[in-house]
């Protein structure tokens, strides 16, 4: 696990190095017509699975660490790319039953659930003089789940275990419009928002310990949709928050997951070369 001390001094860290940087790195985009941006970012989002027939779990919260790539060419300034990376894990409680006959009498199990998550995403978007942009791209998701439950019983505790291991594989095509507005006379402050669809397929693995390895895949749709604010301190350094709210729904063939979302708060700070 990251250390929340570490993390804090590297952003700390690299900010002063942009504002530092930043009249250097405005010459060298003034010579080439080239820009490039950086930007690290932190989302602290919690995973919400609704509870279904045999599974009943709290938010399990997820700090994403990562950042953004992006590069807008020389001949065509209004279009830029942009790549994100994002990494983190998280645990949560869950409590269900695992669908089959325990020794003992199994009524249901409670226990805790670890998930990792791994998200990287590409857009080229198009931005228009009147703030608003669109953007088509890609996206790769993918939740690892190990769970670890007693298993609480009708009659004498006994003391078994019961356990699961989950992998969920998500690619998505994405389409998504967006705007910028800017706030103040002097550009500094600005507001923003994305609506981004989501279309693609779930390819699921799920082992237990009661012997059960199944695989699936099936079509998902979905949406992510986030709004927020940003302060230019100067024409190339920026920081900001935004929330984001990830939806993603499907239907698995043993109904293990139909729907989730990830949500919470983002924070950026970002330097334009």
């Amino acid at each position: 696990m990251i250390d929340r001390t570490t993390v804090k001094l590297a952003f700390i860290s690299w900010f002063l190095v942009s504002i530092l940087s930043a009249n250097a790195a405005a010459q060298d985009q003034e010579r080439s017509g080239w820009q490039f941006g950086i930007t690290p970012r932190l989302w602290v989002s919690a995973l919400t699975i609704p509870d279904e027939d045999n599974v009943s779990s709290g938010a399990v919260f997820i700090p994403l660490y990562g950042g953004t790539v992006s590069v807008s060419p020389g001949f065509a300034p209004n279009v830029t790319l942009l790549v994100t990376g994002l990494r983190g894990n998280g645990s949560g409680d869950i409590v269900f039953n695992p669908g089959g006959f325990v020794p003992g009498g199994c009524a249901r199990c409670a226990g805790t659930q670890n998930v990792a998550r791994t998200d990287f995403e590409a857009l080229l978007r198009y931005s228009f003089a009147n703030g608003i942009n669109v953007s088509a791209g890609g996206r790769y998701v993918k939740f690892v789940s190990d769970v670890s439950a007693q298993t609480v019983y009708l009659g004498p505790d006994t003391g078994a275990r019961f356990s699961n291991h989950a992998e969920n594989t998500i690619l998505l095509g994405e389409i998504a419009v967006g705007f910028v507005h800017e706030v103040s006379q002097d550009g500094r402050h600005r507001v923003f928002g994305n609506l981004i669809g989501a279309f693609g397929s779930i390819k699921n693995k799920f082992q237990d310990s009661l012997g059960t390895n199944q695989s699936s895949s099936s079509p998902t749709v979905g949406m992510d949709v986030n709004v927020g604010y940003e302060y230019w301190f100067t024409p190339y350094t920026n920081i900001g928050l935004r929330y984001r709210s990830f939806v993603l729904a499907a239907n698995n063939d043993y109904d293990l997951v139909k729907f989730f979302s990830i949500h919470g708060p983002e924070f950026f700070m970002g330097v334009m070369f």
